[in-house]
């Protein structure tokens, strides 16, 4: 399958004189970040995303490089690392890790930044226990945080903590704060937002349950995060063994409560949102706008396999109209042909019951990552698949007879996040790049990497501590905007000042 998806890329690009290799690497063709997001996101977000952010840390080889000091100052180093691969966004350049652990038996502490022009990613990892089996949740506290640096916005937060109870059961908390910007460009900062708090008690070696508070503001008449009365807001609760998942969502502003589903926890397939989950950019590598109306032609093949030559419609720079057609929840087969769900009316997320199985509608297209879309005047569009999501296979709820969805437990608000003051470290040069034998991915540093305690350049300094490597007249950074700071007029690092809205409330008047 995946020579064949390759070959149909290849196919399909080569048809049209769209050259992606031509366009400058720092035009958003290239620098738009692509990650997987959940179909059944709500329920995942209680399970939180701390264990794509463990990957990285564990992907920066801390091992070899925890406790580093220069002058007995603690220093960080630079790690390029493949982003993808851990379920997270890629960011095109280094990471800066530290890593200090006083003893073996101390805490491990790990502190990860990314800072880029316009945006700025921290993170701080306190680790008592790591993950294992019996507790895939470790003992730990992770914050995440993703930054607009001007105007400065908090665009991403989330804090993860599991702690042990006295009965040995792990409880595992969480929240999450998403600007809508960051799930599809067609918002503006700050118009939307959604909030995730939720809480599990994990049963080493068997399961678990627990439940999810989530609130979605549009901001119309000025409703926003946190006190404002929300677009929609709900519970869902959740029991889980090693095989299975079983949920059911209580609507806060209805008071209704969805039937009973079933998850299977380790098969899944994805697909595309149409709606919001491509990149599509012109001939310069731009970004396209919205409310676009631009009928395009594709030939390929529809979800189903079928073949499929006609018109679909680009609205914006991350959507695309077509037709959605009804398939089933466990394998994203069709139904019948191309039709949509009995009574849905062609809307996405209306489940269906049909002879015991769960069918939704979804997109009747999967436009390739590299398609390269032609309109009547033969301007040409090149596509990139920035959003896919990941569908948990629905199972009848037989598979689930021996779980029991629980009642809704007190869920965290925002005042769990902790915000933690972090200070970018020095760093030299790249110690860790997951690139080196795949350097043509590297569009930062082409897959180099430098030895820790050698001095490439020769300038008396030390690879681990210089932060131009290869250039002997220059070394020091602090601030990492690319200026050796002998010849910069403005050594300032950016410091995130957020309003954490602690004096406000979040909203409570709903049904849980």
């Amino acid at each position: 399958m995946k020579t064949i998806y390759l070959s149909f890329i290849f196919l399909a690009s080569s048809l049209f004189s769209y050259d992606v290799n031509s366009i400058p690497k720092n035009k958003e063709v290239w620098t738009d970040a692509s990650v997987y997001l959940n179909h059944q996101f709500i329920l995942m977000s209680g399970f939180g995303r701390a264990a794509d952010y463990l990957c990285l840390y564990r992907s920066s080889d801390y091992k070899n490089f925890s406790n580093l000091k220069n002058n007995n100052v603690s220093v960080g180093y630079k790690a390029i690392l493949d982003n993808p691969a851990c379920g997270t966004a890629e960011t095109n350049t280094p990471w800066i890790f530290k890593s200090e652990q006083a003893s073996s038996n101390s805490d491990l502490v790990m502190e990860m930044f990314n800072p880029k022009e316009t945006l700025d990613t921290r993170s701080k990892l306190i680790l008592k226990e790591e993950t294992s089996t019996a507790n895939p949740y470790g003992i730990l506290t992770l914050d995440y945080g993703l930054y607009l640096k001007s105007p400065q916005a908090a665009l991403y937060g989330a804090t993860f903590e599991s702690t042990r109870l006295e009965n040995n059961d792990i409880e595992f908390k969480s929240a999450v704060y998403v600007d809508q910007v960051v799930v599809s460009p067609i918002w503006s900062v700050g118009q939307a937002s959604e909030f995730y708090g939720s809480k599990i008690i994990h049963t080493p070696n068997s399961g678990g349950k627990g439940s999810v508070s989530s609130f979605y503001w549009n901001g119309t008449g000025g409703n926003n995060f946190p006190n404002g009365t929300p677009a929609a807001v709900g519970t869902t609760n959740f029991e889980y063994n090693e095989n299975y998942v079983r949920y059911h969502r209580v609507d806060g502003l209805g008071g209704g409560t969805t039937n009973d589903r079933c998850l299977k926890r380790n098969v899944h397939w994805s697909y595309v949102p149409h709606w919001f989950g491509y990149g599509i950019y012109d001939a310069n590598g731009d970004r396209l706008g919205g409310g676009l109306n631009i009928s395009v032609s594709f030939t390929g093949k529809d979800t189903a396999g079928n073949d499929f030559s006609g018109n679909i419609i680009i609205t914006s720079g991350s959507s695309v109209s077509m037709n959605t057609v009804c398939k089933k929840v466990k394998d994203g087969t069709h139904l019948e042909g191309n039709t949509v769900c009995p009574g849905t009316l062609g809307q996405t997320h209306l489940p269906v019951d049909i002879g015991g199985e769960i069918y939704e509608n979804f997109g009747l297209l999967n436009i390739p990552d590299g398609t390269v879309l032609v309109d009547s005047l033969s301007n040409e569009y090149y596509v990139r698949v920035l959003r896919p999501r990941k569908v948990y296979a629905e199972e009848p709820i037989s598979s689930c007879a021996s779980l029991t969805v629980p009642a809704s437990m007190e869920t965290p608000d925002h005042s769990f996040f902790n915000h933690p003051e972090q200070t970018i470290p020095k760093s030299g040069a790249i110690l860790v790049n997951s690139y080196s034998s795949e350097p043509s991915k590297d569009i930062y540093a082409s897959g180099n990497k430098y030895s820790k305690d050698l001095d490439q350049d020769g300038d008396g300094i030390a690879n681990y501590i210089d932060a131009f490597a290869t250039e002997p007249l220059k070394a020091i950074d602090d601030d990492y905007d690319g200026i050796e700071d002998s010849s910069d007029e403005n050594v300032a690092q950016f410091i995130p000042a957020i309003d954490k809205k602690l004096e406000l409330l979040l909203f409570s008047g709903y049904a849980k």
